[in-house]
């Protein structure tokens, strides 16, 4: 989806939108693009018109006159990608519907950043999508960290890794996530649709356990492959 290669242009993968920045990961097309800004006073390409009659300064914005008055704390940016406009209000933007979500873990796999990002686009408007999504997410991830001895069952795979000895905070995330994401949850439980902030937490969970699963095993193994071969213990090989 993104382009490849050595050319310096080539944008990070994800950067949260934010009021005023030039390259954020847009929420309609999900490509890491340049914005261009319109409003009264932070117009990166429009053009003011003054009324002589009346007084007023207009913004030309796609075409249209609006005045700043009426405007004064809304700001528009457009995709330079998909050409799609955000509307902010103040500091936030309020269409599309979006929630502040930590950017996806560096060594999440593609199959499950995907669902993360989907469900971050959809939180805001509902919670309990958004869990079912990470839900799904938590299951690609299952299959990427037991390979061949998943048995794409998320609760059977979460019981396989319950075996092993991995901390016990881990297998409280997997299955916060599990039952979180579950339609079948009771009543009286867990209400995501009136604790947002419950909804957002699963965002931090999958984040952790793609940091223990994936981050500090490779940082661990790059440092390891910096010591002293003759002064190493575990054969590179083995490791």
């Amino acid at each position: 989806m993104r382009s490849s290669g050595s050319d310096s242009r080539i944008m990070p993968k994800h950067v949260t939108p934010q009021l005023l920045l030039d390259v954020f990961t847009c929420p309609y097309c999900d490509v890491t693009a340049r914005q261009m800004w319109y409003g009264n006073s932070h117009a990166s390409s429009a053009h003011e018109e003054h009324d002589e009659k009346t007084g007023e300064t207009r913004l030309s914005f796609f075409g249209e006159c609006i005045t700043d008055s009426a405007f004064s704390d809304w700001l528009f940016s457009k995709c330079e990608n998909c050409k799609e406009v955000a509307v902010w209000h103040r500091e936030e933007m309020v269409h599309p519907l979006s929630c502040p979500v930590d950017e996806p873990n560096i060594d999440m796999p593609e199959s499950v950043r995907s669902r993360y990002l989907e469900a971050s686009r959809v939180v805001a408007l509902s919670p309990t999508s958004a869990a079912a999504l990470l839900r799904l997410a938590l299951q690609l991830l299952l299959e990427e960290i037991l390979g061949e001895s998943s048995t794409g069952n998320i609760f059977k795979d979460i019981n396989i890794l319950k075996q092993r000895p991995l901390d016990s905070s881990l297998i409280k995330a997997l299955d916060i996530i599990r039952i979180s994401g579950n339609e079948s949850v009771h009543p009286g439980t867990l209400n995501l649709a009136e604790n947002k902030d419950d909804a957002l937490y699963l965002f931090d969970l999958l984040n952790m356990i793609c940091d223990q699963c994936f981050t500090q095993p490779r940082k661990m193994q790059e440092m390891y492959e910096r010591l002293p071969e003759s002064k190493r213990i575990i054969p590179i090989e083995a490791s």
